[in-house]
């Protein structure tokens, strides 16, 4: 017997409604689950990325340009003023072409009062002379010599304007072998403005520790000197 046509048809449109829910939720599964594997797959594209970039070292920055001056200059180094590691007057030179004043604060760098070659006024002697050197060689050319310390029997004048001269200390020297860059690679007008003006800082901070070196030398000496004990008693 044929079955009844409206009846077939609700049938078939009920059915049809039971299994349209269905299949969108299926279709919208197999979405979510492609977006799902789609995230994934770019997340570890993402941190793929992130590790190549991590092993890769940026490029070294240029190394400041340091020069050098003429083996010619005394040298004080971090300690007040001055500090330690050599001898000056001798001749030991450190690597900037300069040679140490910090061995000279110290009693063991001569050996009585006398006139000899170890005695205090010869030692002392020749580290003031060499400072003096340097400086006249550093380009203060026709600039006289420096008073000089003198002997045990100096006269009293002699002696007070050698510590006055000393005291009053201040270097002519350029300090070009503290420059942190050479300004013929400066690419422009600007960058070669700043290098200089970094040059500049550095010598200025150089000259002002050379100065107040030699200054303290000078004070320990003179607290030293019985001539200086004996006229100001």
């Amino acid at each position: 017997m044929e079955p009844d046509r409206p009846s077939a048809a609700r049938h078939v449109l009920a059915w049809s409604s039971s299994v349209t829910p269905s299949l969108a939720s299926c279709s919208r599964s197999r979405s979510a689950a492609s977006k799902s594997r789609e995230k994934r797959a770019c997340s570890r594209l993402a941190t793929s990325a992130r590790t190549v970039e991590s092993s890769v070292a940026p490029p070294p920055a240029p190394a400041p340009v340091r020069f050098v001056e003429p083996p010619s200059a005394f040298l004080c180094r971090d300690g007040g003023g001055c500090a330690g590691g050599g001898s000056a007057g001798g001749g030991d030179e450190d690597d900037d072409g300069g040679f140490d004043l910090w061995a000279y604060f110290s009693s063991s760098a001569y050996s009585g009062f006398g006139d000899d070659e170890r005695g205090f006024y010869a030692a002392y002697s020749r580290v003031f002379e060499a400072v003096d050197k340097a400086e006249r060689d550093s380009g203060a050319k026709g600039k006289p010599p420096a008073p000089e310390l003198g002997r045990s029997d100096a006269a009293w004048s002699e002696v007070r304007g050698f510590y006055a001269h000393w005291e009053a200390f201040s270097t002519g020297r350029s300090m070009a072998h503290v420059d942190l860059y050479d300004t013929r690679e400066a690419p422009n007008r600007q960058v070669r403005r700043a290098m200089e003006k970094e040059n500049d800082k550095a010598r200025a901070a150089a000259r002002k520790k050379a100065n107040e070196c030699v200054r303290a030398l000078a004070a320990y000496v003179k607290k030293r000197d019985p001539r200086v004990a004996e006229n100001q008693a």
